[in-house]
């Protein structure tokens, strides 16, 4: 279940990036990228890890 889980999840932040590079609208790409920040903290939960933060 977690392997599911996970294999969904890292799609579904593919995906997100993917529409948000793929986005005209300003709004459009703001809401991808925050879908796939939640899709990462889904992640980070599943996982238990953290991610790095730029600087």
């Amino acid at each position: 279940m977690i392997d599911d889980d996970f294999s969904y999840l890292v799609r579904r932040v593919d995906q997100e990036l993917a529409l948000a590079q793929k986005a005209r609208h300003p709004r459009a790409v703001a809401a991808h990228y925050q879908l796939s920040c939640a899709y990462l903290d889904q992640l980070e939960l599943l996982t238990g890890t953290k991610r790095a933060t730029a600087h």
